[in-house]
């Protein structure tokens, strides 16, 4: 088994394909943190590094802060998620999460002199940028910086500059555009207990947070 292991890891490396780990930078409240391979959840701590598919879940009144590769993650309350791939390949860092529900907040940053390839999932919308600040939840996305072309399973895509937002419409999965709208949401719900978040940036909506369905693609 041992010589097996020998011989992936040799061959990333010969690809050049190096795996990371993600750093837990910041805690607030009740954050567990659940292991590949384990039925037991345990608390986490600042410092701490997490491997891949590691689930991550968030309490009431409770958020952290990740640093994946170059790039950070803000989880909100009562959120739960996966980082399922952390490498870097030559000149592009590549970062894959999987969102299970609540909502995300992503900086998404390249390494000097490279390339990052970040992937939040979940089936219903896409939400591509190139460098930017956005946050997520099932069905709405908000931009804060850069801008995002963001489309859901059917249609064409809408593209939101800073400041903007859009929502993917449940029954139908596309992007709800003003035209089409029957009462067109900007900006999504405040996640639980917003108020405990170190954050300025406050949006304000009314647009159900339940039943994550959505995915973001961000290519710097």
């Amino acid at each position: 088994m041992r010589s097996k292991i020998i011989v992936v890891m040799l061959l990333f490396a010969a690809a050049g394909v190096f795996a990371q780990q993600a750093v837990i930078q910041d805690i607030t409240g009740t954050v567990e943190l659940k292991r590949p391979g384990s039925a037991t959840w345990e608390y986490a701590v600042r410092g701490q590094s997490i491997p891949v598919n590691t689930v991550i879940s968030t309490g009431f009144k409770s958020y952290a802060v990740i640093g994946v590769g170059s790039s950070v993650l803000t989880v909100r309350p009562v959120t739960r998620l996966s980082i399922t791939e952390l490498t870097r390949a030559q000149e592009t860092e590549r970062i894959e999460v999987s969102l299970s529900s609540g909502r995300l907040r992503s900086d998404v940053k390249a390494p000097a002199g490279a390339k990052t390839s970040f992937t939040v999932q979940n089936p219903v919308a896409t939400a591509s940028v190139r460098g930017t600040i956005f946050e997520m939840d099932g069905f709405n996305v908000w931009v804060l910086n850069g801008t995002v072309s963001y489309a859901g399973v059917f249609g064409a895509p809408a593209i939101i500059d800073a400041g903007g937002s859009n929502s993917v419409n449940e029954r139908t999965k596309r992007v709800v555009f003003p035209e089409d709208a029957e009462s067109f949401i900007l900006k999504p719900d405040l996640p639980i207990a917003w108020d405990y978040i170190p954050s300025v940036d406050r949006p304000v909506s009314s647009k159900s947070q339940t039943d994550m369905d959505s995915t973001a693609v961000i290519n710097y």
